[in-house]
């Protein structure tokens, strides 16, 4: 198929938090940001509670690590959570001076929550815990004033590899309707995560593994894919469209006072965690899903009568009730675990580095090491500022010595010889959501987990026998299909090799874990699978 040829001195795929930051540290190069729908429809504009950061009174970094640590279960790189811990008061600094308006005391010192495992108030929050929205609309801000060429509406389809070295990007374009062959010796993969794949999520529907599967496939080194984080509270609501992203109940809420009460009307986290309702995500999850299924119930509910101006304070998560017809204090607000954010992704060094020359990764889809097996609140954030900073700073170092790439002949993968049905397409979607959240979801175990690959290959050999006339509209479900499944396929094959239990991930046939100290999952395209852990 014929396409358009581009040149630029970067290209950032996704235009989130990781995305804005590495663009405003390459503003002295000629780059290209592009996202798949509109700029603003990223994970970072849905962030609710905050960015984590020892910025309080008797706080320090050294806290913040041992903490990130506590909460990783032994599988976090230590030298990348010092880079994150020891960054982020400077990052905040940076939010400031651009713009950016945390929400304060009295006195000017900043509000600080405190969010599950964290041993101090030490979470900055905005507009009443619509973080997300004030950081992303300051970085875009920021990125236009700088001249950096934005693009919505263009889906990354592959990575363009020369010998080795990644030397751009294969990309839709959804307005048009035109491939396009967009060259760079630098890419950025800021994509996000992976939540689409769930059939409970918090994450935007854009969300469906796609830069880790376009990684994979060029032969970058997926980590740890099996590492998959429940949010705890999730706002369940009977009925809701499947597929759909539930509204997130901040867990800021439960560090001012709100409980969680099973459906018997028991408060329960003590019995699993002398912190209570302040546990970790990972164990507060577990607790919720175990008293859901002791109870045979649907959801647990949360009390927020001890929350002082809650209206006031939690403005989006209370016109959420309201519009749903609940009225937090005087109802109990019921809730749900739901997929919420990948802990693994591409490997990288703590400058963004992939294994690929010419490819960079940050935030989500990255994997720095910082989040181990589970990773603590609001640490996410930080991680797209402060990597996504480091990333460009390599990137603009890297830069003089890197060869100039060359247009390829043509795009081998492309489906022009047909593709699936746009009703097969849905269907294999919908069908991965229910699978990964009934067999790879809270609790795994071989027997789910062998039925969850066995179901992902016979999905996998209908979208490929089954080829229709081309239909140029159906290029980004195509891809986003296949990526889902490729995507699937390795959250189920690094959890069926990891036989242990460790943070996010259960295993009710391996309840414990192997030892103090984790070992990593590693899977790269056609290479061996390698031996379980444990």
């Amino acid at each position: 198929m014929k396409f358009k040829t581009r040149h630029y001195d970067f290209i950032i795929v996704g235009s989130g938090v990781a995305g804005l930051s590495f663009a405003l540290g390459t503003k002295d190069l000629k780059g290209l940001t592009i996202a798949r729908s509109s700029l603003t429809r990223t994970n970072t504009n849905l962030a609710q509670g905050g960015i984590a950061a020892a910025v309080g009174e008797g706080d320090s970094p050294e806290l913040h690590l041992e903490d990130t640590l506590r909460a990783g279960a032994g599988l976090c790189d230590r030298a990348a959570v010092e880079v994150l811990v020891n960054e982020a008061p400077e990052a905040i600094r940076r939010l400031v001076d651009m713009g950016a308006s945390f929400d304060r005391r009295p006195d000017g010192s900043f509000d600080l929550s405190r969010e599950g495992a964290h041993s101090r108030r030490r979470v900055l929050h905005a507009r009443g815990y619509e973080t997300g929205k004030e950081v992303q609309e300051t970085l875009l801000k920021s990125v236009k004033k700088i001249g950096i060429e934005l693009g919505a509406g263009f889906f990354c389809l592959d990575l363009v590899v020369d010998n080795g070295r990644v030397t751009g990007i294969w990309a839709w374009d959804e307005n048009n309707g035109e491939l396009h062959c967009i060259l760079a010796p630098i890419v950025m993969l800021a994509t996000g995560g992976c939540g689409e794949l769930y059939l409970y999520t918090t994450n935007s529907w854009l969300s469906g593994g796609d830069g880790f599967s376009i990684a994979y496939r060029a032969g970058a080194v997926i980590r740890d894919p099996e590492m998959i984080q429940f949010h705890p509270t999730a706002l369940f609501l009977p009925g809701y469209p499947e597929g759909e992203p539930l509204p997130l109940i901040t867990e800021a809420l439960r560090g001012d006072g709100a409980a969680l009460h099973n459906a018997a009307g028991e408060q329960f986290m003590l019995r699993y965690h002398p912190d209570g309702e302040l546990a970790p995500r990972d164990i507060t999850t577990l607790a919720i899903f175990t008293e859901m299924e002791k109870e045979k119930s649907n959801c647990v509910f949360l009390d927020v009568s001890g929350v002082e101006a809650f209206p006031e304070r939690f403005p989006y998560i209370y016109e959420e009730c309201i519009r749903n017809g609940i009225t937090p204090g005087k109802d109990k607000i019921p809730v749900t675990p739901a997929m919420h954010y990948s802990m693994g992704g591409i490997k990288t060094d703590i400058d963004g580095h992939a294994a690929l020359p010419g490819l960079y990764a940050a935030g989500e889809v990255s994997s720095t090491g910082v989040h181990g097996a589970n990773r603590l609140a609001s640490n996410s954030l930080l991680e797209g500022l402060v990597f996504g900073d480091r990333a460009a700073k390599a990137a603009v170092r890297d830069f003089p010595r890197m060869p100039k790439p060359e247009t390829p002949g043509e795009y081998l993968s492309f489906p022009s010889e047909g593709v699936p049905s746009e009703e097969t397409l849905l269907e294999i979607k919908k069908n991965i959501r229910r699978l990964l959240w009934s067999n790879a979801g809270i609790v795994r175990s071989e027997e789910s987990l062998c039925n969850a690959l066995s179901e992902l290959d016979r999905m996998e050999q209908l979208f490929e026998s089954e080829k229709n006339i081309f239909d140029p509209a159906l290029v980004p479900l195509n891809y986003s299909v296949r990526n889902a499944l490729t995507m699937s396929k390795l959250i189920a094959t690094g959890a069926y090799n990891r036989r242990e239990s460790r943070g996010a991930h259960k295993r009710c046939d391996f309840p414990e874990p192997v030892s103090p100290e984790g070992k990593h999952t590693e899977l790269v395209v056609n290479k061996p699978v390698p031996e379980p852990i444990g």
